[in-house]
């Protein structure tokens, strides 16, 4: 089948026992003029969109990328419904004797200043008005950020007040 533009085709090849779109066609789900489709935009690219939210449901996804993986979103939430979960493991099976590491970064594209927040752990949970308050944080900060003359500062602060708010309980530097 070919579509109005030229190199925009759909091709079943028997040989591979494969369904061939050619060029940068779409594969429209719900309307064509819809936001929910499969493209391949460029050779090697290949968009999943969806308008709205794009669902994928299975007892087990799995994601192979030989370089990375990269999600850029305002918000990523992990949420479990099991007791004693949601557990999140960083693995490295690599034999040898380095590990795994977890990197908070602030890259301020070249402003950085005195006590920017460098990274914050939150710990939270219901009160018993089942609101959710903040009962511990750990933060570190880039104390000073002079070039050749870097300092951090790391605090630990609990909730010790009726108002729930966070003060500061232990800093190192």
């Amino acid at each position: 089948f070919y579509g109005e533009t030229a190199g925009r085709y759909l091709h079943w090849d028997m040989s591979g026992d494969e369904l061939i779109l050619g060029a940068a066609s779409k594969l429209s789900f719900h309307d064509a003029a819809g936001d929910e489709n499969i493209v391949a935009s460029a050779d090697g690219h290949l968009e999943v969109n969806a308008g709205t939210t794009l669902d994928m449901t299975a007892p087990t996804i799995d994601v192979n990328a030989s370089t990375a993986v990269t999600a850029t979103t305002p918000s990523f939430v992990i949420d479990s419904g099991t007791t004693d979960k949601p557990d999140v493991v960083i693995k490295n099976t690599n034999d040898d004797a380095t590990g795994p590491s977890l990197a908070l970064t602030l890259d301020t594209s070249n402003s950085a200043a005195a006590n920017d927040v460098a990274g914050t752990i939150s710990f939270n949970a219901d009160d018993a008005g089942n609101n959710q308050t903040e009962y511990g944080r750990v933060q570190v900060l880039a104390n000073a950020v002079t070039a050749g003359s870097e300092e951090g500062k790391i605090t630990f602060g609990l909730a010790t007040t009726t108002a729930g708010n966070i003060e500061t309980v232990l800093t190192l530097q």
